[in-house]
């Protein structure tokens, strides 16, 4: 990535949970790569893992051909040698976690599946001290749904997918975009029932927004939603049942209704209705002028088809 002008922050390394295959090293933007763990960066961190004094975390070894994100932060000035690691530890939360979320958001947007950042490492230079440190920033639980596979394919023709889509929103501020929240949060759940929640109020924010009228919401969310994502088809048809079935679902959950765990069905729905979520996400960030209030009344009355 490059020469520092600061070789104590050159960048970080945030090894991904969910993408596991050795990949090429591909830049996606300026500053940020996507690269698998050379093997000696392996068997440090491995070593310094299994340790499990200062670094581990509870975590156990990285498995081979692990892919991580490689972001170069902004160079730091660093005073006096007995203040270096402290402002080493602060410095890489302050501005590697903002980094590393913004990452991970896109690769999950950009159709990489559920992954999350095992935890954050960052190379220093040999005088304090020699080799890698490791500095967690946060610690996402990869989901192992049974819908899920256990890795997700990262091939060439996805790469570029990816790299077009860092390009043109790795400087903005995708945490204020609406359902943007409930899309990460669904992340962080380890309750299935609460997941499909996150994901269901991250379709209201999109597809109710401006909504006053309490009525046929259900309705109404899972109209638009079939509208912008299928063509007149059985597909179509298919998504607005689905849409509403997990608006539904999210109620009984919502109202204590639901005091189960969520069947295989229900699991299949949670992942239909995410990557409906990613899909009005990307035509969100693509075309925000269709979601406003206006557009999604004339949309309800078929005036207006606005299929991405």
């Amino acid at each position: 990535m490059g020469t520092s002008t600061n070789s104590m922050y050159p960048s970080i390394l945030a090894p991904l949970d969910g993408v596991i295959e050795a990949i090429q090293r591909t830049e996606l933007c300026k500053d940020v790569v996507l690269r698998n763990l050379e093997p000696i960066e392996m068997s440090t961190i491995n070593r310094d893992l299994s340790g499990g004094k200062r670094f581990g975390f509870g975590l156990g070894e990285l498995p081979a051909e692990i892919v991580c994100l490689e972001m170069r932060l902004p160079s730091q000035d660093v005073t006096g040698q007995n203040d270096a690691w402290n402002s080493h530890l602060n410095y890489v939360r302050e501005i590697g976690g903002n980094l590393i979320r913004q990452g991970v958001t896109l690769l999950r947007l950009a159709q990489c599946g559920p992954i999350g950042a095992r935890l954050a490492i960052v190379p220093l230079a040999p005088a304090v001290p020699y080799g890698y440190t490791l500095a967690q920033i946060e610690y996402i639980p990869a989901l192992r749904r049974p819908k899920y596979p256990h890795s997700y394919a990262i091939n060439s023709e996805t790469l570029k997918g990816i790299g077009k889509f860092f390009e043109k929103y790795w400087h903005r501020d995708l945490e204020s975009e609406p359902g943007m929240r409930w899309f990460n949060k669904a992340y962080f759940e380890l309750n299935n029932d609460d997941r499909l929640a996150h994901l269901v109020f991250g379709l209201e924010q999109l597809l109710l927004r401006g909504e006053r009228e309490r009525s046929y919401l259900s309705f109404k969310m899972a109209l638009r939603g079939a509208w912008m994502l299928e063509p007149p088809s059985q597909l179509r048809v298919q998504q607005f049942r689905q849409l509403r079935e997990g608006y539904t679902l999210r109620s009984e959950l919502a109202h204590g209704n639901l005091m189960r765990e969520l069947t295989d069905k229900e699991l299949e729905l949670t992942t239909k209705l995410e990557d409906a979520l990613r899909r009005l996400m990307q035509l969100y960030l693509k075309c925000p002028e269709r979601f406003s209030s206006e557009a999604l009344n004339l949309l309800t009355l078929g005036v207006q088809d606005v299929l991405g």
